[in-house]
């Protein structure tokens, strides 16, 4: 076989083999399943520790994963902002403010670190008044669409403990240095 739908391999021996490409090449290997019983007295597999939900549509996928490696343009952050500020009604969404008073204790590590969390807490309240937005839309619809609105519930109470995990996170690093400064 020498035309260009051809591969060639080598063995173990060092022989070449020269396959078509439409060809399979199958190893077996003797290797006996296990009853459920020896399975687990060996316990769980810890090469599968990563459990994965169903999946998303492709493109969907694709402009997610890419906005998680690449991060979003400035612009982009800022109107996204700016189409979904915090309802009237839940203002608490957003991030605490910082007392200027801590704030001019902090030391200037401390004080960026804080500015990129509060940052981020922005960023959090915008994302979290998008859901609350569409899940207000919802709920004043005819059409209650309870498998959706569950998911976006889900989708803001994780959020929304995010935003509260950063903001004890804020706290614990701010009353540190006070405690500190005030021994």
């Amino acid at each position: 076989m020498n035309n260009s739908n051809s591969l060639k391999l080598i063995n173990e021996n060092s022989m070449v083999q020269t396959l078509a490409l439409n060809e399979v090449i199958t190893t077996e290997t003797e290797e006996h399943l296990l009853d459920k019983e020896i399975l687990d007295i060996l316990g769980d597999d810890p090469t599968c520790t990563a459990i994965y939900g169903l999946d998303i549509h492709k493109e969907l996928a694709s402009r997610l994963q890419h906005v998680s490696t690449s991060g979003l343009t400035k612009e982009t952050r800022k109107e996204l902002q700016q189409r979904y500020p915090l309802p009237a009604n839940a203002t608490l969404l957003g991030g605490p403010a910082i007392n200027p008073e801590i704030k001019a204790a902090l030391p200037e590590t401390l004080a960026n670190r804080d500015k990129a969390i509060e940052t981020k807490q922005k960023l959090l309240a915008s994302a979290i008044s998008c859901i609350a937005s569409a899940s207000s839309q919802i709920l004043d619809s005819q059409d209650k669409n309870t498998e959706l609105l569950k998911k976006l519930m889900d989708a803001n109470k994780l959020l929304c403990d995010i935003q509260h995990s950063d903001s004890i996170t804020r706290r614990m690093f701010s009353t540190s240095v006070l405690k500190y400064k005030n021994r």
